[in-house]
């Protein structure tokens, strides 16, 4: 008789593990201060990335606000919702000062793996979503553990670009790629140091 129930008792249990969802809060920081340092591929580039403000909504959503600051350029904002599990894009602030707010269907950011859609993004183009798990390395670094965000930009059927981001557990951001029309990838961002 025991063994019957220790069987029942261990399938529960595994399929209560095996059935919980990802949380994408894991792969996306979110304490006000963080900062992160990005360069790009051929090195010539500094972008700060920092966690300005955070804000908790009364149906348990959040709101972050961080700030872009490139040296020699200035710095942006944008304004991400954090809602079911999945990350959205909702507001920026350009480098001229022009605040941008954001019509549905919001940009995805990140989402949980095996996810897939589509939106509008803010220049009117048609962008597509995949969300996957992967890892991912560059120069002399190893991220195991990544939910990549494959986005497309079609227009007539045809891929126009393709970026692909990564965001590492624990970390959030570390590497970011763009494939244009020539079929070349080439590195947007890697990150260079996070504190």
């Amino acid at each position: 008789m025991k063994k019957p129930i220790l069987l029942i008792i261990f399938l529960c249990f595994s399929f209560t593990c095996f059935t919980q969802e990802m949380n994408v809060m894991d792969y996306f920081p979110t304490e006000v201060g963080t900062m992160w340092g990005y360069t790009n591929e051929k090195e010539n580039m500094m972008e700060i990335i920092k966690i300005e403000n955070a804000s908790k909504y009364s149906d348990d959503s959040y709101v972050y606000m961080f700030s872009d600051n490139v040296r020699g350029l200035g710095s942006t904002l944008s304004l991400y919702h954090v809602q079911n599990n999945k990350i959205y894009l909702v507001a920026t602030k350009d480098l001229f000062g022009n605040y941008h707010e954001i019509e549905e269907p919001f940009p995805v950011i990140l989402d949980i793996p095996n996810k897939k859609g589509k939106y509008i993004d803010a220049g009117g183009d048609t962008c597509s979503y995949e969300v996957i798990k992967s890892n991912c390395k560059f120069d002399d670094k190893n991220f195991p553990d990544c939910i990549v965000v494959i986005e497309k930009i079609v227009a007539n059927d045809t891929v126009l670009q393709t970026k692909k981001s990564y965001y590492a557990k624990g970390i959030g951001l570390v590497y970011e790629t763009i494939i244009g029309s020539s079929k070349k990838e080439t590195v947007y961002r890697k990150l260079v140091k996070q504190w």
